[in-house]
């Protein structure tokens, strides 16, 4: 135990009536409104009357764990100054880590933790009731902050995707549909609740909100292995040691940090994005140590993949659009698709950025398969605006196989989207490619020569969910749009997973010893060129 954290005090908000008992000190604590030595500022939690610092009742039996979150309004200061918000249903930790974070999002992070913060006006209220509608700590939304920056097209390199950052098992374990039309992972709503499923069996298994959210980022396991390794339920405890990674040491630091600059975003310099406008003499946090943070670890892969990996564009219609090439020599016969009745308008939050901030969002029920194109003609919105409110419709159309899809548009455009849609002489078809079976042919053959999968296929046909054979001479439609707009709207392709490091090397490996292969092989006189020419 060095000196910062020896003198660093460690006092958790009461986070849960029943929660862990008596919170546990490293070495001597400071004393209230005094800055401890070494630099290291403690979080100084009390009463608002001064009283001693607030203790909890010792924590309930495993089977009988409550997640009710209990809000605390106990002071805490930051840098020798109290936060001016410190409501907190999530228990707030201010030590060295914690502080490495601030000084990082309101140093070189600034740029980043701001367009976090940004977008966060369109995301906490709608995952906040969410949290609160399952009566879960609505400081949870920090979670999904830090794990993709606010960004429903956020996707990682090992292929975890939405703001909730769920890979395609986990996503599909907890209810959410992953398939060739539609990824609800990117379906703020759907994700979050989820979220709460998935976190709400951490928090019952491992009894802490900290280990909880370990659990969310390295896995139930990790965590377990941990509990059992070192006897201990406390993720700080755990966290001293390097059995957890650095990203997942980092992780509830990082949260804690979010939670704390989020809720007071003037103090921090930050302009509040809940009222548009920061105070006329805002008294600014900042931290007096700046050694605390040395400058070659402040790099933005500090944030954690999830946090920069979307900054490629801020655009979620740009991401991973790739087109495939496929063969357009084939016979092409549209076919009369189902014409939507009426839509039916319903009122829903506004948590996605159109060109108007303060624009509200409302959702239509529309008879499927309905053409994004065609709705986007039809609101006279473009086609990218379509793709960013509904960022779970991988393709240009909604799924075949659903009756009827909810897609949200602003509420501006109603009555002209309206009147247009359901206008007798407006195109509304969706119209899909026909392929004519050949000698040979089937399902999965077929799939590959167009580059998509073998499953729309069937679906689309409504063959048996096994079936791969084909008749010959029959034809069959494609889940292949006609038209080069809609074919480059519809390309949608995954990353491949990233390799082990272990793999990589082995790969270099061979590659530099084919190398040397092919050098020594220009080296030699060719026996072949040699016998031809002699």
């Amino acid at each position: 135990m060095d000196g910062r954290e020896k003198h660093t005090q460690l006092l958790k908000l009461p986070l849960l009536a029943l929660a862990s008992a008596a919170f546990t000190m490293l070495g001597g604590c400071a004393t209230h409104g005094v800055k401890p030595e070494g630099g290291a500022v403690g979080a100084i939690i009390r009463e608002a009357n001064g009283a001693p610092p607030l203790v909890v009742a010792s924590e309930p039996s495993r089977g009988s764990r409550s997640v009710q979150p209990v809000v605390s309004t106990g002071q805490v200061e930051v840098w020798g100054q109290r936060l001016k918000n410190s409501k907190f249903d999530y228990p707030v930790v201010v030590n060295p880590s914690v502080e490495h974070w601030l000084t990082y999002f309101t140093g070189k992070g600034r740029k980043y933790f701001d367009k976090y913060l940004q977008r966060g006006r369109y995301f906490i209220p709608t995952i906040s009731k969410v949290l609160k509608q399952h009566n879960m700590p609505q400081d949870l939304v920090y979670l999904a902050m830090i794990e993709s920056g606010f960004n429903n097209s956020a996707r990682s390199r090992a292929r975890a995707v939405g703001p909730w950052q769920f890979i395609r098992q986990t996503g599909q374990r907890y209810g959410l549909t992953v398939d060739y039309w539609l990824d609800e992972r990117r379906d703020t709503r759907k994700s979050t609740l989820a979220a709460v499923a998935y976190l709400k069996e951490l928090y019952q298994e491992f009894g802490s909100w900290e280990l909880a959210a370990a659990g969310y980022n390295a896995g139930e396991n990790k965590v377990r292995r941990a509990i059992a390794k070192y006897r201990s339920s406390d993720f700080w405890e755990i966290a001293r040691h390097k059995f957890f990674k650095r990203e997942t040491r980092d992780y509830v630091p990082k949260i804690i940090a979010a939670a704390i600059i989020t809720k007071n975003p003037e103090q921090f310099g930050f302009v509040n994005p809940f009222n548009g406008k920061g105070e006329k003499n805002p008294t600014l946090l900042a931290s007096d140590d700046k050694a605390t943070v040395a400058d070659d670890e402040l790099t933005p892969k500090e944030l954690g993949e999830s946090l920069a990996k979307d900054e490629v564009s801020d655009d979620p219609a740009d991401k991973g659009d790739e087109v495939a090439s496929s063969d357009d020599d084939e016979d092409e016969t549209p076919d009369a698709a189902a014409v939507s009745g009426t839509p039916n308008p319903t009122m829903t939050p506004s948590i996605y950025m159109v060109a108007n901030p303060n624009e509200q969002i409302i959702e239509f029920e529309i008879k499927g398969p309905a053409d994004l194109f065609a709705l986007s003609k039809a609101s006279g919105l473009p086609f990218s605006t379509i793709k960013v409110l509904n960022p779970e419709l991988l393709r240009w159309c909604t799924p075949p196989t659903m009756k009827t899809y909810r897609i949200r548009l602003p509420l501006s455009v109603k009555d002209r989207f309206l009147a247009t849609y359901n206008d007798e002489s407006f195109d509304r078809r969706v119209v899909f490619m026909q392929y004519k079976v050949r000698k040979g042919d089937n399902i999965q053959k077929v799939a590959k020569r167009y580059n998509i999968e073998g499953q729309p296929i069937r679906e689309l046909n409504q063959f048996d969910l096994h079936a791969n054979n084909l008749r010959v001479g029959s034809s069959i439609a494609l889940p292949i749009p006609t038209g080069y707009k809609r074919v480059i709207a519809s390309m949608y392709d995954e990353k491949p997973e990233k390799p082990s490091r272990r793999r990589g090397r082995r790969h270099r490996r061979r590659h530099r010893q084919t190398s040397e292969a092919r050098h020594d092989s220009r080296l030699r006189p060719s026996l072949g060129r040699s016998d031809k020419t002699g």
